[in-house]
C-alpha cells in the first residue's frame, strides 16, 4: 500500500467510514480503489473543461480542514456513488452549484436513468446523466424544502455526520 492509500484509508475510517474499507476483500484494495476513482473524476472534471484538480495529496485533505462537513459528504458519495458523472454532480453542488432539475426513469426490470441539470451563479446549465441504479443513493443526499409552496432541493449533506 502505497503513501496515498495508507493517508486515504486513515482518513475514511477517520470519519466513519471503516465500513466501506472493511467491505473490500482483502481490504487493502479499498484504498486503491477509491483513489482510482477520485482519478477517474479528476479525469472527467478536466475532459469537461471544468477545470484542472488533484484529489490527493491536495484537494481532500485540505477540505477536511476547512470544512469537514463537505468533506464528509463528498466522503460519503465517493464510497456509495458509481458512477463518475453523478459523482462529479456531487463535487459541484459541494462547490456551490444550483440544482436546477432532476429527472429518474425507472422500468421494472428494463431501464434506469437519473439525470441532474446544474445551474451556475452565472447562469450556465451542466448537464450530468447515469444509468446505474446504484446512482439512486445520490438522492438521499439532497437537501429538500419547500420554497412558496414549490419543491426546492438545495445542497448535498453527509446522512450523519461523525
Amino acid at each position: 500500500m502505497n503513501d496515498q492509500e495508507q493517508q486515504l484509508e486513515a482518513i475514511l475510517r477517520g470519519r466513519g467510514l471503516a465500513w466501506a474499507v472493511d467491505m473490500f476483500a482483502p481490504t487493502s484494495e479499498a484504498a486503491a480503489h477509491y483513489l482510482k476513482s477520485l482519478k477517474d473524476l479528476e479525469k472527467y472534471i478536466e475532459q469537461r473543461r471544468l477545470g484542472k484538480i488533484s484529489f490527493f495529496p491536495d484537494t481532500l485533505p485540505q477540505l477536511l480542514c476547512i470544512s469537514p462537513y463537505k468533506a464528509d459528504a463528498f466522503l460519503q458519495a465517493l464510497v456509495s456513488i458509481r458512477s463518475t458523472p453523478m459523482l462529479c454532480v456531487a463535487w459541484r453542488i459541494l462547490q456551490g452549484m444550483q440544482i436546477a432539475a432532476i429527472d429518474m426513469e425507472y422500468l421494472q426490470l428494463s431501464t434506469f436513468t437519473l439525470r441532474v441539470v446544474l445551474r451556475s451563479p452565472y447562469n450556465q446549465d451542466e448537464e450530468y446523466q447515469s444509468d446505474d441504479i446504484n446512482d439512486a443513493v445520490f438522492l438521499r443526499h439532497l437537501g429538500k424544502s419547500m420554497v412558496d409552496d414549490k419543491p426546492f432541493f438545495d445542497g448535498f449533506y453527509a446522512l450523519r455526520q461523525r
